[in-house]
């Protein structure tokens, strides 16, 4: 359910946040129980919002739960290091406040897992100063590590790591059907997205190629009405089946665009409201779609190329992609347990 928090919610909220953030007490595990109770029965924040602006139930109720069991946890065993998804969520201030208070001399270690959307602008807002923020932040690749220290991030605090998630290899390039005959719509980030993007296609003649749609595997439909998703079957094959099907990828912000790069497969990213393109450098498999009248003219751009030409195009794109999502090695991995 969607809606805006009244004004007693708004209190309550506030009243959490400001124990959690300032951890003037522990919370008990059935003060924590009880008031998550009540914010579970709050209205969900409209999608909209950026997540510095949000105040869910859920990661409140996180939040608490942390507050509470992190300064025990500390009191039972000894925590050298401490590593952990970043987004700079509200939950990660709690943690990070809770670790410093508690133990002091633990090494507090953010490992970026995910592309850096405009839901997560945020990030770029955070003050080195005011914000609680970890000793390291290790990044997937060099772009999101340039991104970061572009936004203000000290350059100190920055490591580059590697895609932990994603399978990025080196001489994974395919052979890509031209004309194109496959075709994937990566949906990731909120259901407002799949719904702006269903939008965006609606207009398209599907009976060109063969579509499949890819749902993120945490982001059910739940509902979301519209005729592509009746019309267009769904992705059920694990990612590195589907990219060995495709010949083309469409998106908005998932990361799936990425390792299709890695693989030499063209992308077309679809320009919705307040979706951030993981690809933040140029290559000449990449094309920005704003509205379904400019399907057919990038769709022979992406044709057109001559086999050498592609050939080069797919190396390009496979360079590009390495620098997002760099691929896993014993060195980059090494960095998550010394930075």
């Amino acid at each position: 359910m969607v809606g805006l928090l009244d004004g007693a919610s708004i209190r309550l909220g506030r009243q959490v946040a400001t124990e959690c953030l300032c951890l003037e007490r522990c919370l008990t595990v059935r003060q924590c129980l009880h008031i998550g109770w009540q914010l579970w029965q709050l209205h969900d924040e409209p999608v909209h919002l950026p997540m510095s602006q949000r105040h869910r139930c859920g990661e409140l109720l996180c939040g608490c739960i942390l507050a509470a069991a992190l300064p025990r946890l500390c009191e039972q065993i000894t925590i050298t290091r401490w590593l952990y998804p970043f987004e700079n969520r509200r939950w990660e201030q709690v943690t990070l406040v809770a670790l410093r208070r508690a133990s002091p001399l633990t090494r507090l270690i953010g490992c970026q897992h995910a592309a850096l959307t405009n839901q997560h602008m945020h990030i770029a807002r955070a003050s080195e100063d005011t914000r609680p923020l970890p000793d390291r932040i290790l990044t997937t690749g060099p772009a999101a590590a340039d991104w970061l220290v572009h936004h203000g991030y000290s350059f100190s605090r920055i490591r580059i790591g590697c895609a932990l998630r994603q399978e990025i290899k080196r001489n994974r390039i395919r052979q890509i059907q031209r004309p194109f005959r496959n075709i994937i719509v990566a949906l990731a980030t909120s259901r407002q997205e799949y719904a702006q993007i269903a939008r965006m296609l609606a207009p398209l003649d599907f009976s060109r190629h063969h579509w499949r749609i890819r749902l993120h595997p945490t982001i059910p439909l739940n509902g979301l009405r519209h005729h592509i998703f009746h019309d267009l079957p769904f992705d059920q094959a694990t990612i590195q089946e589907s990219l060995a099907w495709a010949d083309l990828v469409l998106y908005a912000s998932s990361t799936l665009s990425v390792e299709a790069l890695a693989r030499g497969i063209p992308v077309i990213n679809l320009g919705i409201e307040d979706a951030r393109d993981p690809i933040t450098s140029g290559t000449p498999l990449h094309r920005i779609m704003w509205s379904a009248s400019e399907w057919c003219e990038i769709l022979e751009s992406l044709e057109c190329y001559t086999n050498r030409d592609f050939a080069s195009a797919q190396n390009d794109a496979c360079t590009a992609a390495w620098r997002i999502l760099a691929p896993m090695t014993d060195t980059a991995i090494e960095r998550y347990f010394t930075a």
